[in-house]
């Protein structure tokens, strides 16, 4: 199975901008997005956030893409994550992304194509074209101009889509890209790219493109210090967060200047495949490896470890995400029969508040939305 971002995405979480996945500055957007891991859209302002965490998020529902169910479940989280609808006949979804107006994108890996929903009614598909090849989509966004992103792995592309699915650039290895990963937006809604291990690259590299499409042109590539890099966040300063799956690392990148500023966790994590941050500024980090997801303070103290354990229920996480209106964060585990976890806030949260198999056979994507 895989284990990738968030999902963006999310997380990252990703999408409209003045403040997406993770941590933004003044937060602004009428709706969470996920589709790139790094920033969180915030729903209120931080000051309310920090004064709440009381419990779970009740305003929104949590979007689980189920690859082994070849479906999509939405968990309602105000009634402890029960199933309350079904999207059904996909083909390996992967990942998961918002955007502004509620739509709800799924890419399909074995069907090399993205569907997307209003509810859980199809409202678009994009499958491959002539000028925009789709092979094995392993990730989707949208960013803050309602523009698509869509990462395929297995023709070392990615594609760029108007907001109502018409094919608008490619991005090919002409201009850095090299099995693509995860995606992530930067403050200025520029586009990071993570690049896994090829030939001609095999650590992998991260990218950066500027401008808007149809002319996105590369702007930065790390090279050094990478690892297969798996996924990426921004936090409220900028500073980029890069999750290196096979050196099992994270670096962290101070805005404008790469080679890296730190490195997080050292020893901690085996096979990191996904980043969020919560309202706080609070990092986790998925490390799929070891069964484990570590909480960092800003300051790279850790905050909390999640393990396997009977309290904490963690096993092969593969995507997390943070709630819109408080700090609760909700893992995928992705092992058969796959569950998913909530964890309050606090450092001594390590127990699960609530977990649920209910309809799930192999999650690799989450997702908050209406």
């Amino acid at each position: 199975m895989r284990s990738l971002i968030t999902t963006l995405t999310a997380t990252v979480a990703v999408g409209f901008l003045a403040a997406c996945a993770g941590n933004a500055g003044s937060p602004s957007a009428a709706l969470p997005s996920t589709g790139a891991q790094g920033r969180f859209v915030s729903l209120t302002p931080l000051d309310k956030q920090a004064a709440g965490h009381v419990g779970p998020d009740t305003s929104y529902n949590l979007f689980v893409a189920d690859e082994t169910g070849n479906d999509v479940t939405v968990y309602d989280h105000a009634l402890n994550l029960i199933p309350s609808q079904t999207i059904t006949g996909l083909h390996s979804p992967d990942s998961l992304a918002f955007d502004s107006s509620g739509n709800l994108y799924v890419s399909n890996a074995t069907a090399n194509d993205v569907t997307r929903y209003f509810g859980t009614t199809l409202n678009l598909t994009i499958s491959s074209s002539g000028k925009c090849p789709i092979k094995d989509p392993v990730a989707v966004a949208v960013g803050a101009a309602g523009s698509i992103y869509l990462a395929n792995a297995g023709n070392n592309t990615v594609n760029i889509y108007n907001s109502d699915g018409t094919c608008s650039q490619v991005l090919t290895t002409q201009q850095g890209i090299g099995k693509p990963q995860a995606f992530a937006f930067d403050i200025s809604d520029n586009l990071w790219v993570a690049n896994g291990a090829t030939s001609s690259h095999p650590l992998g590299t991260v990218t950066e493109y500027t401008g808007f499409p149809p002319n996105k042109v590369l702007a930065t590539t790390i090279a050094s210090d990478m690892g297969d890099p798996k996924a990426l966040a921004f936090d409220s300063a900028d500073n980029l967060y890069v999750a290196n799956y096979n050196a099992g690392t994270v670096w962290e990148y101070t805005a404008g200047t790469y080679p890296p500023l730190k490195q997080w966790g050292i020893g901690d994590f085996s096979h990191p495949n996904a980043l969020v941050f919560d309202h706080l500024g609070n990092l986790y980090v998925s490390s799929g490896g070891n069964n484990k997801v570590f909480g960092f303070t800003p300051a790279a103290a850790i905050y909390k470890i999640l393990g396997l354990t009977s309290k904490s229920a963690i096993k092969d996480p593969a995507s997390l995400a943070i709630g819109p209106d408080t700090d609760w964060l909700s893992v995928a585990n992705d092992f058969s029969p796959g569950s998913v976890t909530r964890y309050c806030p606090a450092k001594s949260c390590i127990a699960w508040n609530y977990k649920t198999s209910n309809g799930v056979q192999g999650p690799v994507s989450i997702v908050f939305g209406p």
